[in-house]
Order: structure tokens, then C-alpha cells, then sequence
């Protein structure tokens, strides 16, 4: 039928808060990685940002994925959110 099914689970992930993220290591990367998922939730959101504003804060490149077309028609703020005013520095879509 060409339609495309999943059922995606995020397993300890839809956990991450923003008091997790390590500064430190975030701080000695040159990219950080940012999953579109992480928009469902407010305190995975919310860690995101964090990760967002300190890659930003250290000169680190941000990357992020939008992981699935319906992160974007149904989470568009907090996609928006994570985005920031600025953006990203790499996105896949």
C-alpha cells in the first residue's frame, strides 16, 4: 500500500531532562546532536534547549534532525522551540 508504518519508542530518552545534560563534554565536542523526537515531551524539550543554548555558548555546531515528518506538523512549537531564533547550524530533514 506504500504507506509507511512505525511505531517508534524512545526508551530511557523520553527520561532526559535538562539537568542531565553534561556541560563539560558538551563543551569539548565540536557538534552536538539534537533527535526531533525529544520535542514531544516538556522535560525532554526543555533538555534540548539546554543542550541548544550551551553548544551556543561554547562555540559547539548544533545539528538536529526533524526524525519524522509528523514532528513537524504536530510538535511545529516545540520544534520551533528547539530551533531557537538563530536556528541550527545542520538540520536534516
Amino acid at each position: 500500500d506504500a504507506e509507511r508504518t512505525m511505531n517508534t519508542f524512545l526508551g530511557i530518552t523520553g527520561e532526559l531532562s535538562a539537568d542531565q545534560v553534561n556541560e563539560e563534554a558538551l563543551a569539548a565536542s565540536e557538534y552536538v546532536y539534537i533527535e526531533g523526537y525529544l520535542v514531544t515531551s516538556d522535560c525532554c524539550r526543555a533538555a534540548a534547549v539546554r543542550v541548544r543554548d550551551l553548544a551556543y555558548q561554547h562555540g559547539v555546531k548544533v545539528a538536529m534532525t526533524f526524525s519524522d515528518p509528523a514532528m513537524v506538523e504536530y510538535f511545529k512549537d516545540g520544534v520551533n522551540e528547539v530551533l531557537g531564533q538563530d536556528g541550527v547550524d545542520l538540520l536534516f530533514c
